[in-house]
């Protein structure tokens, strides 16, 4: 509960926290070309409802869809793309 005073007069609210969720997940760069042997890091991005926005580049899942193209780092540095 919030509550102001001023004088005699009172007046109070009922404060609920809750955590925020999940609302999108972008990746920067949004489109990547590599020279063959090459790799850089991608940058996955959340938004969140509460309209805050963190790098979740560590907490997310990484896969590529044809690892024999390009390869994705899932856990030494996630979100290297060779």
């Amino acid at each position: 509960t919030i509550t102001a005073a001023l004088g005699s007069s009172t007046a109070r609210l009922t404060l609920t926290v809750s955590a925020a969720q999940l609302v999108s997940l972008s990746l920067t760069p949004a489109q990547l070309q590599l020279p063959l042997g090459a790799a850089t890091d991608v940058i996955a991005t959340g938004v969140f409802t509460d309209g805050s926005s963190q790098d979740l580049t560590r907490q997310a899942s990484w896969s590529s869809s044809a690892p024999g193209v390009a390869t994705v780092d899932p856990v030494g540095t996630p979100g290297r793309v060779s």
